[in-house]
């Protein structure tokens, strides 16, 4: 049965028979359901905490699926621990060694587009990324490129459209385009450097 609650002379709440709770509707969107709010104009949940908490004090969304760990979205108040960001940050807390999966649908297909791992590597296109930000696909850069903190075990390499190298700048500021090695520091060319393709 039915359980409906009226005011003004209409229908405010209802809780069906399946105990989904319609707010402002009579119907529900998706069996599944559990909570459905309707306005005609401008639906709003509003998850709002009084602050008592000090340093603690936020509003928060928890997400448990049987036994698991519980994973939580929360916006701290004023007097949030730095730990979590400080002041009014807010904060995506998945406590699980699993990624964060965020995808989009283009009208005709849904597919994953960014994902982060346990271990905060960010692949954008590419679902196994091994670097802190791994792209697969084009990337346009409007501003300067800052590359920092490359020690002498370290370079930055730039591959063409094959595994080819192309361009390279070594850990002493040395650029070879074209060649892999470099003898003659003040030319930089090299009689013994392999040309590439």
């Amino acid at each position: 049965d039915t359980i409906a609650f009226t005011h003004g002379g209409g229908e405010k709440v209802r809780i069906d028979s399946d105990g989904r709770l319609l707010v402002g509707i009579t119907t529900y969107a998706h069996s599944q359901d559990k909570l459905t709010v309707y306005d005609a104009s401008n639906a709003i949940i509003s998850i709002k905490s009084g602050g008592g908490g000090g340093a603690n004090a936020y509003a928060q969304i928890a997400f448990k699926v049987a036994s698991e760990n519980t994973s939580w979205i929360w916006k701290g108040g004023a007097s949030q621990s730095s730990l979590y960001g400080g002041a009014h940050a807010w904060n995506f807390y998945h406590n699980s060694n699993s990624p964060i999966l965020f995808h989009t649908n283009n009208g005709s297909s849904t597919a994953e587009r960014l994902r982060i791992l346990s271990t905060g590597e960010v692949g954008i296109g590419i679902t196994n990324p091994t670097a802190k930000l791994d792209v697969n696909g084009s990337a346009i850069i409007q501003s300067d490129l800052n590359v920092t903190g490359i020690t002498t075990s370290g370079r930055l390499s730039v591959t063409g459209i094959t595994t080819t190298l192309q361009l390279q700048v070594g850990t002493l500021g040395h650029t070879m385009v074209g060649i892999t090695t470099i003898l003659d520091e003040d030319d930089m060319t090299s009689d013994s450097a392999t040309a590439l393709a």
